[in-house]
């Protein structure tokens, strides 16, 4: 059994051995725990994993098949920031320690609040933070218009070779595709893959692999029609069916507005809209 398992942008394959006894969550969560470092996350995290980033999955002891979790499920890493509660908890008791001791006097209440004021303020020490809070998305398919954008597409909407409202509507699409555990390759063997330089071309051409299928590529093309794009997609081999196109026709418009290199907006939360509509068509 594989499932992915995803902390903000960055996704890693887990493998379970379904022959031993039945599958619980606390089977999957020693596995992420035993490479959670590949995440990005420290060692001793403590965390809940999640289908749809909110609301974990269940108990330890409950089994997986009993609540729904099947082979190439993405699952997202819930960080629980036991440090950022406790120390909560540790000021408020300082504060209401400081509150009590007014009745002492005015000089007394003076030291007690320079006492408090030491305390709580922040420590200079260099430790290992987990971002609890962010002001824009994690994931794509989560974008309202006006928000800024997810830091990674931020990064690609900036490269120089976005010149166009069709290349932003085709990196809209491979970020869907990265986000859904697609893995970029390069058209060329003897090349490493270069979604900057794919961009450069009139019909975008994208190859992919998934860790749920080793054997297996996608390819997503997509072509400008004018104010549509056209966007055919092919999983080959296909096994006990012929190859076959999965063909889907968009109005940029829609969900990009228009552009050109002379009018690319430098805000990129002005450029995209929608784009939950165009995650399910």
């Amino acid at each position: 059994m594989k499932v992915r398992v995803r902390f903000e942008t960055r996704t890693i394959v887990i493998i379970l051995n379904e022959d031993s006894v039945p599958l619980t969550v606390a089977h999957l969560k020693r596995k992420v725990k035993d490479v959670i470092t590949e995440l990005h996350l420290p060692p001793n995290t403590t965390f809940d994993l999640s289908l749809n980033g909110k609301t974990r999955i269940g108990n330890d002891h409950e089994q997986l098949s009993s609540i729904g979790i099947v082979s190439g499920d993405l699952l997202k890493v819930l960080v629980i920031d036991t440090e950022a509660a406790e120390t909560e908890r540790f000021e408020e008791s300082v504060v209401q320690e400081s509150i009590s001791m007014t009745s002492i006097g005015a000089e007394s209440t003076m030291d007690s609040t320079a006492a408090v004021e030491e305390i709580t303020q922040p420590s200079t020490s260099s430790t290992y933070e987990v971002p609890c809070y962010h002001p824009g998305p994690l994931l794509l398919q989560d974008y309202r218009e006006g928000q800024p954008l997810p830091e990674f597409l931020q990064e690609l909407y900036n490269m120089e070779s976005v010149k166009t409202d069709f290349q932003a509507i085709c990196l809209i699409l491979h970020s869907f595709m990265l986000e859904s555990g697609f893995i970029l390759q390069g058209l060329n063997p003897h090349q490493a893959p270069d979604i900057a330089n794919a961009l450069r071309s009139f019909v975008v051409n994208l190859e992919y692999t998934h860790p749920a299928g080793d054997d297996l590529r996608f390819s997503l093309t997509c072509n400008p029609l004018g104010q549509f794009v056209l966007i055919n997609g092919l999983v080959r081999p296909c096994n006990n069916t012929e190859e076959q196109v999965l063909t889907l026709q968009i109005k940029s418009g829609e969900f990009v507005k228009k552009f050109n290199v002379e009018s690319k907006p430098s805000d990129s939360s002005q450029v995209f809209k929608d784009l939950t509509k165009l995650a399910h068509s």
